[in-house]
């Protein structure tokens, strides 16, 4: 029983753990199946989760200068929106303009070319190389209220720099060393070299000096000073200007040079004759401001030129000279002065400026005259070796020996023995020829010269070959480089003096202003066959009046007659010249014709109702008379009821001829 019971309890609690069990897995079960649904319902009607995205953006390239493309790439800002980007130094304000805008689409990103700018908004330079661009857009929340949404990328900038130079030295002379040092040229390109005016007046034709810049646009160059414009005029201007540019001229720069001309001074010897210890003054003008001037003396400018000097001067604030001088018997070696062509030579110290002057020396008596004996010369010039000390007293009192001053030994020069002449050098003479050399009055004639001096200011003159020259200039013309020239002038029919030209042999010449570097050419002149002149109509005058009076000619009433001069009372043969003018008064009108012929008014011999106008010795009275024409006179061809003016002229061509 004890064990029926036992069992019977196992069952029961056999039977109530299977129930648990049973439970226990259909409650896990329904767990697990409630829980699936919960979390596919979930996904399925939550909203969308915002994941935030940073503002960022871009650019290509990250580096240039003025006017670079750059592609500006943005993402993270508000959709639909307008975005502005400014351009700045890192750590600086953007201020209040931007550099530019785009709009974003409905991701919130853009694209956008912008162009690099070479300035600020100021208007100042970039001269910044490292900028930063800032784009920049206002996000509204669903509160109404904003925040600002940007990003920024970094730029390498390039500023453009501009083309300099540097010159050394600032001025000087022709030969002059300069170097010039450039700067801001693009990299790796020629730039050449060139000189010109500061006023632009001179073309750049010719390249001094040629280089490449390096790769930052850099590079040094030198050339030499010329003493010619590439045309082959001389160099005469002070200002200058040093260019450095590019092949294409599209990059340059320039810098001022003083330039110091080479003079070409002019002096005069007064008496340009005369022997030993003829007195001379000596002017010149064109030297250098307080230069220092040496006077010599030799056969040729050449010659002059290796010789010492044998008196100096200084010239003044305006490169003027005035001096007096004493022609020696001897050269400065010892030897006598035997040739008749002496050049005058006034020369810098420097030997940057020299004028000269022919003198006809007259030799001196006693060495012609051994001379042409074929002796020995008698006279010897004293030398350091003959010359007795002169004595010298100093301050104590007693006498000092004194040397003489050191000249040159007789030497011999050129070969030529001491004691006699040196031949001249030879030099290149000045000369014209004509083209044609023979014609009449208005003849065009071409004048050619060689031999000149440079850049050697010419006249042309016309004169008789035993008178001389006239004082009319028949052109005028600059000698070039070489001392060439070709001018023209235009045959005259008369001299000046009114003369007419009748001689057939003329000669032209070619002279500069002081009348040492001349040269001449016969000229043959066909004077013009003279005409026998047809007799004088004292009243033709009237065909000259109407012209410049308005009146036709045939309306002036021309009649010869005696007409009184009222500044003397003397009469004289002429014409009386009538016509009518209707209108104004007339003589302002006549003032103003005879004026432009060349007359004017006498107001001093004026009288009552006359003006009295004159030309040399020509004469005219104006004298006016008033009229009224009426209705009835117009047949006669008056115009009716109009004021009328019978003007009177009474004329005389030649009043000192009678």
């Amino acid at each position: 029983m004890y064990e029926h019971k036992r069992e019977k309890r196992f069952r029961i609690f056999y039977k109530v753990m299977i129930a648990i069990l049973v439970v226990g897995f259909a409650l896990m079960a329904g767990l697990v199946v409630t829980g699936l649904t919960l979390a596919r319902i979930s996904r399925d009607v939550a909203e969308p989760v915002e994941i935030p995205v940073e503002a960022m953006i871009s650019l290509s390239p990250t580096y240039g200068g003025a006017n670079t493309l750059v592609n500006i790439t943005g993402m993270g800002f508000p959709e639909n929106d307008r975005v502005s980007f400014y351009i700045t130094p890192p750590g600086v304000g953007v201020g209040t303009q931007p550099h530019g805008e785009a709009l974003t689409n409905a991701e919130g990103m853009f694209s956008v070319m912008f162009s690099m700018p070479a300035t600020w908004p100021d208007g100042s330079a970039i001269m910044d190389e490292n900028l930063v661009v800032l784009a920049m857009a206002n996000k509204t929340a669903e509160d109404g209220g904003s925040s600002i949404v940007q990003a920024v990328a970094d730029f390498r900038y390039l500023p453009v720099v501009q083309p300099e130079i540097s010159i050394n030295p600032t001025g000087g002379v022709e030969g002059t060393l300069v170097t010039v040092t450039n700067t801001g040229f693009p990299a790796n390109q020629p730039v050449g070299i060139y000189l010109g005016m500061r006023d632009g007046s001179r073309p750049l034709t010719q390249t001094y000096a040629l280089g490449t810049a390096d790769a930052n646009g850099q590079l040094t160059q030198t050339f030499v000073m010329p003493e010619f414009w590439p045309d082959g005029t001389r160099i005469r201007e002070e200002q200058l200007e040093i260019v450095a540019q590019t092949n294409d001229g599209s990059v340059r720069a320039s810098a001022g040079f003083d330039y110091e001309p080479f003079p070409y001074p002019l002096i005069t010897v007064s008496p340009n004759f005369g022997g030993p210890d003829t007195a001379v003054s000596i002017t010149g003008d064109g030297f250098p401001a307080g230069a220092h001037v040496l006077i010599k003396l030799g056969t040729s400018v050449d010659d002059a030129a290796g010789k010492p000097a044998y008196i100096d001067t200084r010239a003044d604030l305006q490169g003027n000279i005035d001096l007096p001088f004493t022609m020696p018997g001897f050269w400065p070696g010892g030897l006598p002065i035997l040739t008749r062509d002496v050049v005058v030579l006034a020369t810098t110290g420097d030997g940057r400026g020299y004028g000269w002057m022919g003198f006809a020396y007259l030799k001196h008596a006693a060495a012609v005259e051994q001379g042409s004996s074929g002796g020995e010369v008698a006279e010897v010039a004293p030398t350091v070796a003959n010359q007795e000390p002169a004595a010298t007293t100093d301050p104590g009192g007693a006498e000092t020996e004194e040397p003489p001053p050191v000249t040159e030994e007789p030497t011999v020069e050129s070969g030529i023995e001491p004691g006699t002449e040196t031949p001249p050098a030879a030099e290149v003479k000045p000369s014209i020829s004509l083209a044609p050399a023979t014609g009449g009055a208005g003849t065009v004639v071409q004048v050619t010269g060689t031999g000149f001096r440079p850049d050697l200011p010419l006249t042309v003159r016309l004169g008789l070959p035993a008178t001389g020259l006239d004082n009319t200039v028949y052109g005028s013309v600059v000698s070039d480089a070489s001392g060439s020239f070709v001018a023209q002038m235009t045959m005259p029919a008369t001299w000046p003096d009114g003369a007419p030209i009748i001689e057939t042999s003329l000669v032209v010449v070619v002279t500069n202003g002081d009348g040492h570097s001349k040269a001449g050419a016969e000229f043959i002149y066909v004077p013009a066959v003279a005409e026998t002149a047809p007799p004088v109509d004292v009243c033709d005058v009237r065909y000259l009046l109407a012209g410049g009076l308005g009146v036709a000619p045939d309306q002036i009433d021309a009649q010869p007659a005696d007409v009184v001069d009222p500044g003397s009372g003397k009469p004289h043969a002429g014409c009386v010249l009538r016509f009518d003018v209707v209108g104004q008064p007339p003589m302002e009108t006549i003032r103003t014709a005879l004026s432009s012929l060349g007359w004017h008014e006498d107001a001093a011999g004026a009288n009552a109702g006359a003006s009295v106008f004159r030309s040399g010795n020509s004469l005219i009275v104006v004298r006016l008379s008033e009229a009224k024409c009426a209705a009835s006179d117009a047949g006669e061809g008056c115009p009716a009821e109009s004021v009328y003016y019978t003007v009177t002229f009474d004329y005389v061509e030649d009043m000192s001829s009678q």
